[in-house]
């Protein structure tokens, strides 16, 4: 009995199917968002911690935060911030601890996209991007107040 060509496309398609809804697949993107996010975390704790402690060490206690209670990214102000010399500045670990919380989303989807990328899933790699690019929108739209 010979098989004809759509036959064997149908099985190739089944294949196929079985192969990108398998558990190995879906645990792939697990792992990966895993390791980014835990890796985020890890480092963002680290440098807050540090921070924390420099900031202890610098002044005998903690940095008085009462004094930022507005933003701190405007330029004028990050820049006597860095420049300070004073105990209740914030810490360099600090900003880049907070900074990198924020990252870590960010890191996240992009990790999410060049798996979906990877994987042919164009449509959920297009998901990705725009939920991307509304967070990009939201921090423009946030920074501009």
């Amino acid at each position: 009995m010979a098989y004809s060509d759509t036959d064997s496309k149908m099985n190739n398609n089944i294949k196929n199917q079985k192969r990108e809804n398998s558990p190995d697949v879906k645990n792939r993107l697990n792992r990966y968002m895993y390791v980014v996010i835990i890796s985020g975390l890890a480092f963002a704790v680290f440098l807050l911690i540090a921070g924390f402690f420099i900031n202890i060490a610098g002044s005998g206690s903690p940095a008085d935060y009462k004094n930022y209670e507005q933003s701190t990214l405007q330029p004028e102000k990050l820049s006597i911030i860095f420049n300070s010399t004073s105990a209740s500045a914030l810490s360099l670990f600090e900003y880049a601890g907070i900074f990198c919380l924020i990252l870590v989303p960010v890191a996240g989807i992009i990790c999410a996209a060049v798996f979906f990328a990877c994987n042919k899933k164009y449509n959920l790699m297009i998901i990705a991007i725009c939920v991307l690019a509304i967070l990009i929108l939201s921090a423009v739209i946030g920074f501009m107040k």
